[in-house]
């Protein structure tokens, strides 16, 4: 499973953090978590945990092309939209795809798969993580737990995107 935050439900739960808090009193709360397909569950999950911010704006690409984690680390990478087109015309997302996995077939696939937010349910185990498709203003989140070192691809999955938005992520 992944976790996934918009804009609007994060300010949504900044507006209702303090009633939750005066609910709960000292109760935790969890994170999902997605060991992906292929990719591994990581390794001793000693490594420091990761917060990657990928900017995006109204052209194609990321302001990164490569990021990187340790094995086991608790990493959680959003995707901030900075421009102003609507998701429908210029929206972004964040797929890290198991190793192995031919990126140019799985973006072919990816293109058709409109209702899952172009990224393919028959091929589910190609992804390690991924983050909705967001538009201008918007940002979504996703949080996970790197896989084995190794080096994995990641792209934007949005039809046509993915030649200009990849990179590498590189696990220790």
């Amino acid at each position: 499973m992944t976790k996934h935050t918009t804009r609007r439900q994060f300010t949504l739960a900044l507006a209702a953090a303090p009633l939750a808090g005066s609910i709960l009193g000292g109760c935790g709360g969890e994170e999902e978590e997605s060991g992906g397909g292929g990719g591994g569950g990581g390794g001793g999950g000693n490594a420091a945990p990761v917060s990657i911010m990928l900017t995006v704006g109204d052209a194609l690409g990321y302001d990164q092309n490569q990021l990187a984690a340790g094995a086991g680390a608790q990493v959680t990478v959003t995707v901030n939209h900075t421009g102003s087109m609507d998701a429908n015309a210029m929206g972004h997302n964040f797929v890290l795809l198991a190793q192995g996995v031919d990126m140019a077939a799985f973006a072919t696939a990816a293109m058709s798969a409109t209702e899952t937010n172009y990224v393919p349910a028959d091929r589910a185990s190609d992804v390690i993580a991924h983050t909705q498709i967001v538009g201008g203003g918007e940002q979504d989140s996703v949080t996970f737990t790197a896989p084995a070192a190794g080096t994995y691809k990641y792209l934007c999955t949005f039809p046509g995107h993915y030649s200009a938005m990849n990179g590498d992520f590189v696990v220790s």
